[in-house]
């Protein structure tokens, strides 16, 4: 009631619930001290800028030309299509930009995920790249695999009329235009495995919802998740590696343990013990006395 007095119109009980971490079903003065010395995030306190977020996204297109060059240089430098507040704030100072910049990632981050994706910067972008993604996954297993069917000439190079030539062949019908201009970052006119080779490591939902979406020509498709960096802070440079196939680890063979030599990958549904199999008693040969057992000598 005191607060609502003073003008507090917010979530009381909720509230009340918080203060009272002792579980007293009481709040004492010192049970609010800490919020003193609390130093709370800006984006705790602020309110969604949306003028700011699209004064953010003009900075990204003026200094890099492109949404998706911006977003892994400056943004999503893990390339796990995932920039937390931390990287957030590090990729508005390195650009200069000095507006609301608690506001602005307000704005960006609508659903309070607590991570922005490339799908809030650019739609478009994201949509023809998960569309891509889904696609060549489907087809030949990886992004990786799929660049090196599609380019014939071993050239690790295809431009648009040969990556046109070569996604309409094998059946894609997205939007190669956007795709590919979003893929070449660089405006050289053609595009390489490096450049598409990020794709593998996105983890897109359910392509069932994905397609229907696509088939009715909606404009949203599924949301990009992102495998979440270990560290959200750290930039340590590390050797990239790749392989075109999934990896051993990735396939589910049962264990041949125990199986007979003769058929190595049958399934052992027997014990197995390292210890030596011990002799049973039924099967030792029954001892008995013979001519050989008898005390010939005389008893006096």
């Amino acid at each position: 009631h005191e607060c609502q007095v003073r003008g507090f119109e917010r979530k009381l009980k909720t509230l009340a619930v918080w203060l009272d971490w002792r579980c007293k079903k009481y709040i004492e003065e010192e049970d609010l001290h800490f919020l003193d010395v609390w130093r709370t995030p800006p984006w705790l306190v602020a309110e969604p800028n949306f003028e700011a977020a699209e004064q953010f996204r003009r900075l990204m297109k003026q200094k890099y030309g492109h949404f998706l060059r911006a977003w892994r240089t400056v943004m999503d430098r893990d390339g796990s299509n995932c920039c937390n507040w931390h990287e957030f704030s590090d990729a508005a100072r390195q650009m200069k930009f000095h507006g609301d910049m608690a506001g602005a990632w307000l704005a960006l981050d609508d659903d309070l995920s607590g991570f922005v994706s490339i799908k809030e910067i650019d739609p478009d972008t994201h949509n023809a790249l998960a569309e891509f993604k889904l696609w060549a996954e489907e087809e030949f297993g990886s992004v990786s695999i799929c660049f090196k069917i599609l380019d014939k000439f071993h050239s690790n190079e295809l431009t648009f009329k040969e990556f046109r030539f070569a996604v309409r062949s094998y059946g894609f019908a997205g939007d190669l235009q956007n795709l590919f201009d979003a893929l070449d970052q660089d405006k050289t006119g053609f595009i390489q495995s490096k450049e598409v080779a990020f794709l593998d490591r996105w983890n897109v939902g359910n392509t069932q919802d994905f397609d229907q979406k696509a088939h009715e020509g909606g404009d949203e498709v599924i949301q990009t998740t992102a495998m979440a960096s270990d560290q959200d802070n750290e930039k340590t440079l590390l050797a990239e590696y790749s392989t075109l196939g999934p990896g051993p680890g990735a396939y589910d063979v049962h264990s041949g343990f125990g199986a007979a030599p003769s058929a190595p990958t049958s399934r052992h549904g027997g014990a197995f013990s390292f210890t030596g199999r011990r002799k049973l008693g039924w099967l030792r040969p029954a001892k008995s006395v013979g001519p050989d057992h008898y005390n010939l000598t005389p008893i006096v």
